[in-house]
């Protein structure tokens, strides 16, 4: 059970809502724990499986939900998509923590009513409130993941909204997953109608938005100011709210840790290619129109649709599909405007990443079959060579210190694990950091207007349990000291040692994450303000900042020159084979 629920309990809150024409009740949670809050008493209400909309059928767009019973019950949970179950989960693998600590809900999967979503409030919150709303979307690739993940619970973060005086509203969705939100095809466009053609996850994420600007404010909430974060896939889902052709409903984004356009891995792609899958999982079915996949098993639609994904594992991409996407997605950067008192402020970005992004590379790729053979750097030059010139390889494995001194099946363990590390560190700069980097002077070029902060997460993983992983700056970490509660770094007794070396730091890096996310939504100047100056969250507690010049430096920014000239091919190509290798080096499947 998350350590969250341990929380006492008090009477069920109640709001009605007239708008929508009904009372709903939900759970009450009250803490007035001297050490961690300083005597200062702090109750929140959440109310939980709040549903926003309705999918008519699979592969349509769903409909906002505006229809309730007289009274909601909102304890519990509602269903999550459905998705495949994994035996670990990549976050819980990244960051260690066992099931005794932070678990997640029961699996209830529902194809048709998982578009539902958590509202935590401070106590006492009304229509009168006018407080900031933060809606968070979770990651899990686009193929797994719920708000009922520990790591998407709002209570730590309004908490601490209400003990440094700013409180917010916080809000957790679900979206569809997997081929139930990214499968896409010519057909469904033309026997369904063009904007039941695909996008279905991203666009039911845009329902949830809209849903909230009609509807939060009875919770506290105020729809002129909305922001909308999420991290890895979730930080995508960000991003194509964006970039897309809808009108948007929120006001600020915060992005941690991937963006779109980085190849193989978030590349959008055309209706030709979505078709080509739809069409191949089509046939693996053995069906052959599209009632038929409408209505087919959704266990068997989940099985056959990755055994015919090349990229299954990788990562769910948006369609460009000139209804949600179009071809020009890069450079478009649509918000809401402000209104009333919110009137004269400028649009917001925060934009950051961990320290160590590959680290989520390495989970993914330690399940790779062993090799008798590891591969070595003339096995890389070789692979790389069918796709880009001789000199063009040269040029990249110079500028990474894989040149001239090539490692071979003769060198020792340690020179392996150099080269691996090497390895990985192109595959970083490929898929996240320069990926940063562009986004970040896109967005000043297309909208100069715009006010973009960046920050990056230098806090390194204090949990034993974590493995390989403890002691680095892995990807995800961040949502722990963003979501988890005070008690995960141990103030409890529990029959699992975690290892953390000092508790009140690990506190405090919370206490100063959740601070600078809150007040970026209050759209306060936290030093993230678009001027150079690039947040620093650790290591050891601390925060600080440093130039952007000062990052890029640290970033190796220089080395990443050698990709000019590539087409996307070309550079899917090149990501392509550094995965492999790089499977070949570390696998132990």
């Amino acid at each position: 059970m998350h350590v969250e629920s341990q929380l006492p309990q008090t009477t069920h809150p109640i709001i009605d809502h007239s708008s929508l024409g009904t009372v709903l009740f939900g759970n009450a949670y009250g803490d007035s724990s001297a050490t961690e809050y300083k005597e200062i008493a702090l109750s929140i209400w959440q109310f939980s499986g709040i549903k926003y909309g309705k999918i008519p059928a699979r592969f349509m767009q769903a409909e906002l939900n505006e229809e309730f019973e007289d009274m909601t019950e909102c304890y519990h949970y509602g269903p999550k998509c459905p998705q495949v179950k994994m035996p670990v989960r990549m976050e819980d693998g990244l960051i260690g923590l066992p099931k005794e600590v932070a678990s997640h809900a029961e699996d209830v999967f529902d194809e048709f009513n998982c578009l539902n979503l958590n509202i935590t409030t401070p106590d006492g919150s009304n229509e009168n409130s006018e407080l900031p709303v933060m809606v968070y979307i979770h990651g899990g690739g686009g193929w797994s993941g719920a708000n009922s993940d520990w790591w998407c619970d709002g209570r730590s973060i309004v908490k601490q909204s209400i003990k440094i005086g700013k409180p917010i509203v916080h809000v957790a969705i679900n979206y569809r997953l997997g081929p139930f939100g990214y499968m896409g095809s010519e057909e469904l466009r033309k026997e369904l109608g063009v904007v039941h053609g695909g996008n279905y996850g991203l666009r039911d994420i845009h329902l949830a938005l809209t849903w909230l600007s009609k509807y939060s404010r009875p919770f506290g909430g105020s729809p002129s100011n909305l922001t909308i974060y999420g991290e890895s896939a979730g930080s995508l889902a960000v991003e194509s709210q964006i970039h897309c052709l809808l009108p948007p409903h929120f006001h600020r984004a915060i992005m941690q840790s991937q963006t779109m356009g980085q190849p193989l891995f978030s590349v959008p792609q055309c209706i030709d290619q979505k078709s080509q899958l739809y069409n191949k999982t089509k046939e693996k079915l053995g069906l052959t129109s599209v009632k038929e996949m409408q209505e087919v098993n959704c266990e068997k639609l989940m099985e056959a649709y990755r055994a015919v994904d090349a990229r299954a594992g990788l990562g769910e991409l948006a369609m460009v599909d000139g209804e949600f996407f179009d071809e020009d997605w890069r450079t478009r950067f649509s918000f809401k405007r402000n209104a009333r008192k919110y009137e004269g402020r400028k649009s917001e970005i925060m934009i950051g990443n961990t320290g160590r992004e590959g680290s989520v590379i390495k989970f993914i790729m330690i399940g790779s079959p062993k090799q008798d053979s590891r591969p070595e750097t003339e096995t890389l030059m070789t692979a790389l060579t069918t796709l880009i010139s001789t000199e063009k390889v040269n040029e990249i494995l110079k500028a990474y210190n894989l040149l001239p001194n090539p490692f071979h099946k003769t060198s020792s363990e340690t020179e392996q694990t150099k080269f691996a590390e090497q390895v990985l560190t192109i595959i970083e700069d490929l898929i996240f950091y320069k990926g940063t980097a562009e986004f970040v002077a896109l967005a000043q070029k297309s909208r100069p207007e715009l006010r973009i902060g960046q920050y990056i997460f230098k806090q390194k993983n204090p949990f034993s349990t974590a493995g390989i992983f403890k002691g680095v700056e892995v990807h995800a970490l961040d949502l722990v000291y963003l979501h988890g509660s005070g008690d995960i770094f141990g103030e409890i007794d529990r029959m699992v040692d975690l290892g953390v070396e000092d508790k009140e730091r690990e506190l405090r890096m919370m206490q100063e994450m959740q601070k600078a996310w809150i007040r970026f939504a209050y759209g306060e100047d936290d030093g993230v303000d678009g001027v150079g100056a690039v947040k620093v969250f650790g290591p050891d507690g601390k925060v600080g900042g440093i130039g952007i010049e000062e990052l890029m430096e640290e970033r190796g920014y220089e080395r990443w020159k050698v990709f000019d000239g590539l087409s996307n091919r070309e550079m899917e190509g090149v990501a392509g084979v550094l995965l492999q290798v790089y499977g070949g080096l570390v696998g132990e499947g």
